[in-house]
Parts: structure tokens; sequence; C-alpha cells
């Protein structure tokens, strides 16, 4: 899809097509479409709609798109040519302004946090809350990417027990 098109005008025409979640997909969309248009983000997008990154690129492919790049490419296009230089350049300054992007943070860890509540089991929590305060020696591993965040883990534990090990490297097992 190489010319620009009119997201909103696709949904129009496709919504009869759409399942459930490819409309909620395209009422929040329709709902948000300014921002949408600017700063569309499949993973953020996925979180706040509670659904799978696929399900959005499957609503890409619905309207015709060959993914969620393209539609967002479309939708940045269209932005230009929709909005005024002013109204995306007031969209960009008020999505980098510091406090904006501090609640903007806040409200992304009361998700998660709200998220991780909801799918939690609690027996589960409290037996491994257990498991670990009853152990002599706490392991702690996380390889590649994960290191920094097992190494957070290893340094908090450690402030309330007393034999915590940090494992970030294979070699190291």
């Amino acid at each position: 899809m190489d010319e620009i098109k009119d997201v909103r005008e696709l949904i129009r025409l496709k919504w009869e097509t759409l399942t459930p979640i490819q409309k909620r997909i395209a009422n929040y969309i329709l709902e948000n479409f300014e921002e949408i248009s600017i700063f569309l983000n499949a993973k953020s997008l996925a979180e706040d709609l509670n659904v799978s990154r696929a399900a959005i690129t499957r609503f890409a492919n619905a309207l015709g798109f060959s993914g969620v790049l393209a539609l967002n490419k479309n939708l940045k296009e269209f932005a230009k040519v929709w909005m005024t230089p002013s109204q995306r350049f007031s969209k960009r300054r008020n999505s980098t302004d510091k406090e904006d992007s501090l609640w903007v943070t806040f409200d992304q860890d009361i998700r998660n946090l709200e998220r991780t509540l909801k799918n939690i089991d609690r027996s589960v929590f409290l037996k491994v809350a257990d498991a670990i305060s009853k152990a002599n020696t706490i392991y702690i591993i996380g390889l590649g990417d994960a290191a920094s965040l097992s190494w957070l883990l290893s340094f908090q534990l450690s402030l309330i027990f007393d034999d915590v090990r940090s494992i970030t490297r294979a070699d190291m097992v």
C-alpha cells in the first residue's frame, strides 16, 4: 500500500469484516486518532488494550497493510497532510515534556502492577516467598539482558538475607 490512506475511512469500510478484538483496536484508534497517528507503538497499544502484539499486526493486515510498520508509516504520512505543522509540533512537544514523560512512566508502572496483581496466583506467590525465606543460600540467575535486573534483585535480597548469590554469566554456573 504505497498511497496514503485515511485509516479512519479504511476502518469504516472494513468494519463488518473485523473481528471483535479488531473492532476494539479500531475504536481505540478512532478515539485517540491524533496521538495514534503520530506515536503508534504496537507494544503500548497492545498493553493498553490488553491484546497481543499479533492482534495488532492482524488488525493492520485486515486494513490492507503488510504489517504494523506499514500502518505506522501510513499514519505518520497521513498526519502530515491531515494535521497542521503546529498541531504536529504541539503533540511532539507535549509528548517529550519531562513532566509528562514522568507521568507516562508512572501510568505504565501502574498498569504493569495492576496486570501482575490480576494474573498472579496468590497462593503460589506466598509459597515461593516462603521457600526463599527458608533457603540457606539464594541463587539469582540472569543471563544476557537480564543480568542487570538479576544483579539488582540479588542486591536487594542481600539487604534482607545473609547468603545471596548473583549468577550473571553462563560460565559461573
